[in-house]
C-alpha cells in the first residue's frame, strides 16, 4: 500500500513539475535573435523612432551595446534622445556579405537635418544578428529642409 502512494506522488510531483516547466517556456518564450541582417536593422529603426531604448539596445553586439549604454546613462530620457535622432525613412542600399557571420549593409537615412549613407557592420553569433559597428559614409544637407511646404520652398503661390 504505502509503494502505491509513493508512486502516486512521484507521478503527481513529476506531472506537476512538467506542467510548471511547459507554462514557464509559454509565458517567458526565450528570446530568439535576428535571423538576418535586415530583420535587425528593421528592429533598430523602429526602436529608435519609438525611442523603446531596450529593444535598440538589443539590436547591438558589444563593445557597440556597452559603448551606447553608457552615452544613454548620461541623458535623462533615453528615449527622448532616441526619438530625436531618429529617422524619417530610410532605405537599404545593398548588403555584402564578408564572411559567413559578417555583413555589410549599406543604408540612405533621411533625418530632418539632411540625408546621410550610412554602412552597418552586422556580426551573426549565438543569439542571431547585432549592430557591430556604424559608420557614417557620406552626408548632404538636402536644398528643402525635411518638413518645409514645397510650395513656399518653390516660390510659388499656387493658390486653388
Amino acid at each position: 500500500m504505502q509503494q502505491a502512494q509513493k508512486r502516486i506522488r512521484l507521478l503527481l510531483a513529476l506531472g506537476l513539475s512538467l506542467a510548471l516547466g511547459a507554462a514557464f517556456f509559454i509565458w517567458f518564450p526565450a528570446r530568439k535573435g535576428f535571423t538576418i541582417p535586415n530583420e535587425c536593422l528593421a528592429a533598430y529603426y523602429e526602436a529608435c523612432q519609438s525611442g523603446q531604448t531596450v529593444e535598440f539596445l538589443d539590436c547591438l553586439g558589444e563593445p557597440l551595446r556597452s559603448e551606447t549604454e553608457r552615452r544613454l546613462a548620461g541623458a535623462a530620457d533615453a528615449s527622448e534622445v532616441l526619438r530625436r535622432q531618429a529617422v524619417k525613412n530610410w532605405v537599404l542600399e545593398g548588403s555584402r556579405d564578408c564572411a559567413e557571420s559578417t555583413a555589410l549593409v549599406d543604408v540612405e537615412e533621411t533625418r530632418i537635418n539632411g540625408i546621410q549613407r550610412v554602412r552597418f557592420r552586422l556580426d551573426q553569433s549565438g543569439n542571431g544578428w547585432r549592430i557591430v559597428g556604424i559608420t557614417v559614409l557620406h552626408e548632404k544637407r538636402p536644398p528643402i529642409p525635411y518638413g518645409t511646404d514645397v510650395r513656399s520652398a518653390a516660390g510659388g503661390n499656387d493658390e486653388r
